[in-house]
């Protein structure tokens, strides 16, 4: 309750969650530049295939899956970093990748950190849940569900079908014993960050997880901003350095580095798995250096970043209803 207490105090830049986010961000930053290892979270892109055309996506499609053995060379080479999170997801949707299951098994060998799978949930059939579930590597399955109605989430991203959507979270949350589950709903920006004027089937099914994050849209770089907003005045800022650059980093399927999970077309890449996993490599310091000396403009990948400055919020569900839907 304390941690979500702190990230809600941040995700809605309160006074009490600006000092929470200075003071990490000071800490984090010195331990940077000391060489210390500030490396907590990778995220895994096992394809840059996508199901779905969403409305503020700008991710740039192909057909390329991870194989086992960058799999392998990338949790071999993260060994030594003793990182806390293993996120399955970046750009492209996780269960487009055909050997998927065996991929969770590679994992699973290696596993000594928290492993999270977000997914569009529209592939999710009950063979796959069972599977999933009974292997039992994923700690918390995450689910995308935008707009507030079922209307909405099908009109935001295109491809969705809102009854085989609601139809495969049911079957997985009423087979599911021991996985955290959690939603993340895309908010339109007219909109307040609750629930109160949602669709009653929507927030039940908000309801029926451990716990749902509702976000305004983020921009990608090629990514488009919402066609009704009148102003994104809101998400205007001055911050001199980014907490993600200083403790995330991505492989993506052919197994180039990226800087953070907002690079979702592999625009920026700063190394390559093949060549070792050096968390401080030098382009990334060259990036914190340009940050700090506030000239975001000039690294193409950050200087259009709503990231860090997003409002959102983190409700946790005290009781979560699986069969209210």
């Amino acid at each position: 309750m304390i941690k979500i207490f702190i990230e809600n105090q941040v995700a809605k830049r309160t006074s009490l969650g600006r000092l929470f986010r200075f003071s990490n961000e000071v800490l984090t930053l010195t331990k940077f530049h000391l060489g210390f290892n500030t490396f907590r979270t990778l995220n895994l892109q096992f394809t840059n295939s996508c199901n779905l055309n969403c409305k503020w996506c700008g991710l740039k499609k192909g057909e390329d899956i991870m194989s086992e053995e960058t799999l392998i060379k990338t949790l071999e080479k993260i060994k030594k970093y003793h990182i806390k999170n293993l996120n399955l997801w970046n750009g492209g949707e996780i269960l487009m990748h055909p050997d998927i299951i065996n991929l969770l098994k590679i994992i699973k060998k290696y596993k000594n950190f928290k492993v999270n799978l977000l997914t569009n949930a529209m592939l999710l059939t009950p063979n796959l849940s069972k599977k999933i579930i009974e292997l039992g590597v994923v700690d918390e399955m995450m689910f995308s569900m935008d707009g507030g109605s079922g209307k909405e989430c099908e009109r935001l991203r295109s491809g969705v079908k809102w009854n085989i959507l609601k139809r495969n979270i049911k079957y997985f949350l009423d087979l599911n014993k021991n996985i955290k589950t959690s939603i993340i709903s895309v908010i339109p920006l007219e909109k307040p960050l609750n629930i109160s004027w949602m669709d009653k089937e929507f927030k039940d099914i908000l309801n029926s997880v451990d716990h749902y994050r509702l976000v305004y849209p983020e921009q990608h770089l090629g990514g488009l901003k919402p066609s009704y907003s009148k102003d994104f005045e809101f998400l205007k800022f001055n911050k001199k350095i980014c907490i993600q650059l200083l403790k995330q980093a991505v492989v993506n399927q052919n197994g180039k580095i990226l800087p953070c999970c907002y690079d979702i077309s592999s625009d920026c890449v700063i190394g390559d798995i093949e060549e070792g996993f050096i968390f401080n490599s030098e382009k990334r310091k060259k990036m914190v250096k340009t940050l700090l000396k506030g000239e975001r403009n000039k690294i193409p990948l950050c200087k259009n970043c709503y990231g860090f400055s997003m409002k959102n919020i983190r409700i946790k569900n005290p009781e979560k209803r699986k069969k209210v839907y």
